[in-house]
Order: C-alpha cells, then structure tokens, then sequence
C-alpha cells in the first residue's frame, strides 16, 4: 500500500495527485482530514493517536 522509494504505492500516488490538482484550482479552498487506521482481525485501532485504545466495533441494525 505504501510503496517503495522507486515504486510508490497507491497511498502515497492517491495524496500526490490530490495535492497536485488542488495546486491547479487556486480558486477554491480546501479542508483537509485524515484518518489513518488499521483494521485486523475485527479490531480497529487509530494510528495517528498511538496510545488510543482499539476503537469499538459495531454494527448498525438497520442497514444490516
């Protein structure tokens, strides 16, 4: 997902080319949120706040 130095991956290709077409649109502007998580084994944990807990799971009854 991330790559290598000579063969980046689709993370870092995705946040390139976002940022290079929001340099050619000077007339709008832009707000920015990431989020960067990791989802194993039906855990979920934030990997931007590395002392933060697993995050809950849960399901939504009504868009089962």
């Amino acid at each position: 997902m991330l790559g290598y130095q000579d063969v980046p991956g689709i993370m870092v290709l995705t946040v390139k080319d976002m940022f290079e077409t929001i340099k050619t649109m000077r007339d709008k502007e832009y707000n920015i949120i990431v989020s960067y998580v990791e989802i194993y084994n039906e855990t979920i944990r934030d990997l931007l706040v590395p002392s933060s807990s697993y995050l809950e799971l849960r399901d939504d009854p009504i868009k089962v």
